[in-house]
């Protein structure tokens, strides 16, 4: 207050209280230099702005032309007539468009760059502070660099780049043919020996049913037919209470479905139930493979077999680390072979996930699941294996044709696992609870 008092009497050469009003006018009139400066001042800053503005607009017509131009074009260079062009808009309203296409530029376009930019996070976060296995499996396996593909169970972190059911669809559907059936005469009469099956079934009168049925049955559907004279023998009539060991569920009730599938001697590709060290899992040892032999002296790996009986589920992890194993594996393998295919089966209980491991064409692997199968517990149970011969023959004929029997490569690149346990980080273990569920 007190200032204002001084400049108002120093301005007026008056007391602020007096009632006589002062014309205060001049104080505000610019001379005639001033305007002439302020003037020249404005047309200044315009035309910097305008030439400003043009060449930043020129600059992303030129940037925008070589994104859409065809293959094998050329981006035409601005023409005079563009660099006279005047803008109309506001010098505000063109830099917001600027700063618009600069990011949109700069933002991943195509699902390869998505697929790399949520793989480069996930290597980041495996050097910070690594993951939670039972929650964070997918990012384990991208840390990798695959992508996990299961149904309806999706990483939050990469559906945030792609649509990954989208996804999962379309290589279902390139790998499976969906039209392939087991003959109809032959589905029918399965179902009518099948229907009525209980503990006081004679076994070896329905063996004999079910091997005139062979007879008559294509090499496909005969594989069925010979699945089910298998189940025949080995199921119990009831389930027991008691926990059933790795090696008894392996023998009683995985091998005679796995047996049928991808044993196949007359093709020279066998099921070998070996726990011992492959060529291309370094020191780790997978509990199954499934191999080509084209001579006495050479075998090649098809594929991967893990199991974890139900007494595993006192400690879950291990089943988690089992699907990490298999990843890792695979990806080696799939890396030797022409076609980049490779197949990996998990085993948890009495449940069954075969997975398919390829190389899509943007460059980056895939571990798809392609079907899940749940185990027979005992004989009565076996008639709802119907529903899923469509879908065995289907896999049968993908193992049969897409799996290549040779490698390219002599020798299958280095994959340490222990580098990948690493990024489990034991502090991160105390949830019990997975939000992944493997079956």
């Amino acid at each position: 207050m007190r200032k204002f008092k001084r400049v108002y009497k120093d301005s007026t050469k008056a007391n602020y209280k007096s009632k006589i009003i002062p014309d205060l006018s001049p104080l505000f009139t610019q001379s005639e230099l001033q305007k002439s400066t302020m003037k020249n001042g404005a047309r200044v800053l315009n035309e910097a702005i305008n030439i400003t503005t043009k060449k930043t607009h020129t600059k992303i017509e030129i940037v925008a032309a070589s994104i859409t131009a065809p293959a094998g074009s050329t981006t035409p260079s601005p023409s005079p007539s563009n660099e006279s062009y005047v803008w109309s808009s506001s010098s505000s309203r063109d830099f917001n468009d600027t700063s618009l296409v600069s990011s949109s530029l700069s933002a991943p376009s195509t699902t390869k760059a998505k697929l790399n930019k949520y793989i480069e996070i996930c290597k980041d976060k495996a050097n910070k502070h690594g993951f939670n296995l039972q929650t964070e499996i997918h990012q384990v396996l991208a840390s990798k660099g695959i992508i996990l593909l299961k149904k309806g169970q999706s990483c939050s972190e990469l559906v945030r780049y792609i649509d990954a059911e989208s996804l999962l669809n379309n290589i279902q559907s390139d790998a499976i043919n969906r039209n392939i059936k087991v003959d109809t005469r032959i589905y029918l009469e399965l179902a009518t020996l099948l229907r009525d099956i209980n503990d006081r079934t004679d076994r070896q009168a329905l063996k004999f049913e079910l091997n005139k049925l062979y007879e008559i049955a294509t090499k496909e559907d005969g594989m069925i037919i010979e699945m089910f004279v298998n189940l025949v023998t080995k199921l119990p009539n009831f389930q027991r209470l008691s926990p059933v060991g790795e090696m008894e569920l392996t023998v009683n009730f995985l091998d005679p479905i796995l047996t049928h599938i991808f044993h196949c001697p007359d093709s020279n590709k066998h099921l070998v139930w070996l726990n011992r060290q492959d060529d291309n899992t370094t020191v780790c040892r997978p509990d199954a493979t499934m191999v080509a032999l084209p001579q006495k002296a050479e075998n090649v790996t098809l594929g991967y077999v893990e199991v974890k009986s139900l007494d595993a589920q006192s400690d879950p992890e291990l089943a988690f680390m089992d699907l990490v194993r298999l990843g890792t594996f695979s990806r080696s393998l799939m890396l030797r072979k022409p076609n980049r295919k490779v197949l990996v089966i998990q085993c948890v209980g009495y449940t069954m996930i075969f997975y398919l491991v390829s190389e899509h064409s943007d460059g980056f692997i895939q571990m798809v699941e392609i079907l899940t199968i749940d185990v027979l517990k005992e004989i009565t149970e076996i008639g709802g294996l119907l529903q899923k011969i469509d879908d065995l023959k289907r896999l049968f004929l993908l193992y049969e044709h897409q799996l290549e029997p040779r490698y390219i490569n002599v020798r299958a690149p280095e994959d340490d696992l222990t580098s990948t346990m690493e990024t489990i980080n034991p502090k991160r273990r105390k949830r019990r609870i997975p939000s992944f569920s493997l079956v």
